[in-house]
């Protein structure tokens, strides 16, 4: 085990810390199985630059009798993370400046982490160009959607945890955009249509998100239940 002074020196060999974080703790319920949890918080981690206002944060869990650092998690300048009283984690942020992307996960009541999804929002189509799978329908979308009129987001959603480039190879993607209501959306349909490719329905994919969850024995109360409430230790 650690204690907090040798995680403080931890933390300076690792991080560009210019003095100690500050530290906060919060309790949650993984699972919302009635057994708490503590969620422990540093502010000022230098992540994006010295002195900063990044986070890190622990979940921490008592295992056999011993307390565990079942999942941790950073925030910085240009990404946002958080973990609700139950357990639901979501982070996100810019990849570019077109693009932001949303991550959600789970930590149960066994501290087991379980990744859900990411959604990827692209607000300029051409930006996919690369991507070997529509890269041509995409090329095509400008030419079909008006002069003058930019195309609307194509929104890219996986439900694979890519931490390596061999996971990145390998991740299925479900790619699709929020109808409008207009015929620009059969337009989208055509274009990726007459190239072979699958452009699925925005609804469709949203109950492939709610019935992963259900699996992993999400409820609605636990995804939508209360941000954490942080008391500070200074």
């Amino acid at each position: 085990g650690y204690n907090l002074e040798e995680i403080l020196d931890v933390f300076h060999s690792n991080y560009a810390l210019e003095e100690n974080p500050k530290i906060s703790y919060a309790n949650l319920d993984l699972g919302d199985d009635g057994v708490e949890e503590l969620a422990v918080k540093f502010t000022g981690m230098g992540i994006y630059g010295p002195g900063d206002d990044s986070e890190l944060i622990y979940i921490i869990k008592e295992m056999n009798g011993m307390l565990e650092l079942c999942y941790h998690y950073e925030t910085w300048a240009r990404s946002v993370a958080s973990i609700n009283h139950s357990g639901y984690f979501i982070s996100g942020g810019s990849t570019s400046a077109t693009s932001h992307i949303i991550q959600s996960g789970f930590v149960d009541g066994n501290g087991q982490y379980h990744y859900i999804c990411s959604v990827e929002s692209e607000y300029d189509s051409s930006n996919l160009s690369w991507e070997p799978t529509i890269g041509s329908a995409v090329a095509k979308l400008a030419e079909n959607v008006g002069e003058g009129e930019e195309p609307f987001p194509i929104i890219t959603i996986c439900f694979d945890e890519i931490i390596s480039s061999e996971d990145y190879e390998n991740a299925v993607r479900y790619y699709t955009f929020e109808p409008t209501g207009t015929e620009r959306d059969d337009i989208y349909r055509n274009v990726f249509e007459a190239e072979g490719l699958t452009l699925y329905e925005y609804g469709e994919l949203m109950q492939m998100i709610k019935e992963k969850e259900q699996r992993l024995g999400i409820t609605h109360e636990m995804k939508t239940d209360a941000e954490l409430s942080w008391t500070s230790m200074e």
